[in-house]
């Protein structure tokens, strides 16, 4: 073995550990600024955090309310609360991912800390909350009687929470820009991103809703992701309509059209 050869193999340890460490310190970054993020949301937000949390069950106990109202059996499964439940709740992941996307652009900027650390953080932050609360609830209506609520497939859940939530950053990197370009757009998104709860199969069964509505409804992509949350809930939900390419291929142009917006638009927003 030559010089040189040797040499190389002797330092590769020490770059692997060099990584490894580097990894590590990253890792214990995005901790610290969920950590803040967290803390300051609940000590400074208090109000703000308590809606966020409280609008989706406030919503799920409304249309649950209407339904018996009505005298209509659930959509589908035995119990329409967590039906409602398993479409308002990951569609809440979309709607406030997008919304603390759009918290990061004025967030304070630490030395040594990205852009994308603080979105990270505070994606991962609100995924993490959203993820608790989508427990206590099944687990509280896995108490009342509702068996269905323990999910068949929990880590296809997971997954498909995740879909939702880089759906929601393309989106809000997306809202960012034209919240730059036109003021009014702060009123208009609120009102655009609930009315698009109603095309995302949140309330319906994609594959038993009726033409010409269904034909509307397999181009949203979140309904395509809410779809593939109740298939890992539901033993038997169907999913004749369920595109998984189509889905993720959306999630990942949603996010990379909103990086190219945003990044290329960076200059002229901060000046």
């Amino acid at each position: 073995m030559s010089p040189m050869i040797a040499a190389k193999s002797l330092t590769f340890p020490t770059r692997l550990w060099a990584m490894l460490a580097a990894i590590g310190r990253w890792y214990a970054m995005i901790v610290t600024l969920m950590g803040e993020n967290f803390a300051y949301r609940h000590k400074r937000l208090r109000l703000n955090a308590l809606l966020a949390l409280a609008e989706p069950l406030v919503f799920i106990a409304m249309i649950t309310l209407l339904h018996e109202a009505l005298h209509q059996s659930p959509p589908f499964g035995s119990s329409a609360v967590l039906f409602f439940a398993t479409g308002v709740l990951p569609y809440s992941v979309f709607m406030h991912s997008s919304n603390r996307t759009r918290v990061t652009e004025s967030s304070l900027r630490l030395p040594g800390v990205t852009q994308f650390d603080i979105l990270l953080a505070h994606i991962l932050d609100e995924l993490l909350l959203k993820i608790v609360v989508i427990g206590l609830v099944f687990f509280g209506l896995y108490l009342t009687g509702v068996e269905e609520a323990i999910p068949v497939e929990p880590v296809q859940c997971f997954a498909a929470l995740g879909v939702l939530a880089l759906m929601g950053v393309g989106f809000g990197m997306v809202s960012v820009v034209l919240y730059s370009a036109w003021s009014w757009w702060k009123y208009m998104y609120p009102f655009l991103v609930r009315a698009l709860l109603l095309f995302s199969s949140v309330m319906y069964v994609m594959d038993l809703v009726p033409d010409p509505a269904r034909s509307v409804m397999v181009w949203d992509p979140m309904a395509h992701a809410i779809t593939w949350f109740r298939a890992g809930v539901y033993s038997f939900y169907p999913t004749r309509l369920l595109d998984l390419t189509y889905m993720f291929e959306c999630a990942i142009g949603m996010v990379v059209i909103g990086i190219l917006v945003e990044t290329s638009t960076r200059e002229w927003r901060l000046r």
